[in-house]
């Protein structure tokens, strides 16, 4: 899937071209097939009808461009924000779901508040990021690199549940975050009551999906694992583990005031 803002680099300033970005490309057979039928459809009189009227809708939107104008934008809730890191692929992943997030903001820029900052003598305008906009960013995030727990089979996607409510029940006892908490084979064995053949296979496939991530552990000591899934996706829906709930994010405390501030220590005496 690919994010862009428009379709010919003429109509664009090239600042804003740099924030166009693949999210990711889907390289099954279906859609390598939907692609192919795509091409061929492509050839009738009928697409050629569309493509006209797409046309005039594109020329809509490049005019629409014309109108933002070219300014920063600065995410005060980026310390917050979560993204799982078990990958070094998450290294890319993670930079394409920033720049959603400042390419959502930068769309929306007619209803914020222009800012201002001096910075060695240079006055830079610009934009902050909003709650909403993570909200947004995580839904297509969700939709576009997320999974679905009904992709696992019956018995992993009862015992993912049965960990997230027994996190949920550590964290609350040990008074810590559930990122926090950590837990062994042998607990999970003694609250389900499973075999230990059986809750190995299930969580091993827990692990590779991504939804479990054991621990490093030290030798002669019990091997550790933390759960990754937090509850978002409970009911089935896409989901990408990792991303931290838009509603329970504050507010940043570095306002421009805090800014100012800094700039008179920075400047030179």
């Amino acid at each position: 899937m690919a994010l862009m803002l428009t379709t010919s680099e003429s109509d664009v300033d090239p600042e804003l071209m740099n924030r166009c970005f693949v999210l990711s490309v889907d390289e099954e057979l279906a859609q390598t097939a939907a692609i192919q039928q795509r091409q061929r459809d492509g050839e009738t009189l009928s697409a050629f009808l569309t493509c006209e009227s797409a046309e005039r809708i594109r020329s809509v939107h490049r005019n629409a461009q014309r109108l933002l104008r070219s300014l920063e934008v600065f995410n005060p809730y980026g310390p917050q924000l979560g993204f799982t890191s078990q990958r070094v692929r998450n290294r890319r992943d993670q930079t394409k779901y920033l720049s959603l997030i400042r390419a959502i903001a930068f769309l929306h820029q007619f209803s914020r508040e222009v800012k201002q900052v001096m910075q060695a003598g240079k006055l830079t305008e610009y934009i902050e990021v909003t709650s909403r906009d993570i909200a947004i960013a995580n839904t297509l995030t969700d939709s576009v690199l997320g999974t679905s727990i009904d992709e696992l089979p019956q018995q992993s996607r009862k015992l993912l549940r049965e960990l997230y409510h027994y996190v949920r029940e550590q964290a609350a006892t040990l008074q810590v975050t559930e990122a926090e908490v950590r837990f062994t084979r042998r607990e999970i064995r003694e609250r389900l009551g499973c075999g230990a053949t059986v809750l190995r296979v299930h969580l091993e496939r827990l692990c590779r999906w991504e939804y479990v991530v054991p621990q490093s552990s030290g030798r002669g000591t019990l091997a550790k694992y933390q759960l990754l899934f937090n509850g978002r996706g409970y009911e089935g829906q896409p989901t990408f583990c990792g991303l931290v709930d838009a509603s329970k994010l504050t507010e940043s405390a570095c306002t421009t005031s805090n800014l100012a501030g800094l700039n008179d220590q920075l400047a030179p005496h």
